[in-house]
């Protein structure tokens, strides 16, 4: 998905530069924490982070230097850098001052704003979750069009790359992805009995090895 998204934002790039203001998009980009269509919305070496409601422009890190003043390095959809903030009001509408890090607090997405109807309330498909499209999928999955009825999902190169619900190595990777050197197997969804999605029963089973501590999953 990095690829996809490095190539989003070198694109946005070029269009500026030979196409101007005429080809959209080519003003002023969002700094970390503002909101975003896509990675083109954001700054330098920053991608859009669509599984936040309205859009979150981020960039990965491991430290608070390489997010610059005004933003910390958290544990926040992976390690990536957070708009940081002592109040709600330094947060865009529909965000609050409640994440901790452990260089202070950073705005977060406020679950209650949503129910107020201050943002949409996006619901973010997990690992194996049927999906139409890449944006109904929560953090760095993407949607595969290659299962019947699409799933959310994501290549890997172990267990920790699919979070709680996922486990890596019950799929080959999908090569349009253009990472399979990196990631050369797919996530899929964890289950231990009836879990699974409407179609898919908790049929597979991974054995322990180089990508996946093991276990059961949907297929």
């Amino acid at each position: 998905m990095r690829d996809q998204i490095v190539r989003i934002a070198v694109a946005s790039v070029v269009g500026c530069v030979l196409g101007g203001a005429a080809l959209g998009g080519c003003g002023a980009k969002a700094a970390i924490g503002g909101a975003c269509a896509s990675s083109g919305d954001c700054g330098s070496r920053q991608w859009c982070d669509v599984s936040v409601p309205g859009g979150e422009c981020t960039q990965d890190c491991d430290d608070d230097l390489e997010c610059g003043s005004g933003n910390l390095c958290a544990a926040h959809n992976d390690t990536a850098c957070v708009k940081a903030c002592s109040a709600d009001s330094d947060c865009r509408a529909g965000f609050e001052c409640d994440g901790v890090a452990a260089g202070g607090k950073y705005c977060i997405f406020d679950d209650g704003a949503a129910d107020a109807g201050v943002m949409p309330d996006l619901l973010q498909k997990d690992v194996g979750e049927p999906c139409a499209a890449d944006v109904e999928c929560g953090g760095k999955l993407r949607c595969d069009l290659t299962v019947q009825g699409g799933r959310c999902t994501r290549n890997c190169n172990e267990d920790e790359d699919c979070g709680d619900e996922g486990l890596c190595g019950g799929a080959a990777c999908n090569p349009a992805w253009s990472d399979c050197a990196t990631y050369p197997v797919q996530c899929v969804q964890k289950c231990t009995a009836s879990e699974c999605p409407a179609g898919q029963m908790c049929t597979g089973s991974a054995a322990a090895g180089q990508y996946t501590a093991g276990g059961k999953y949907c297929k």
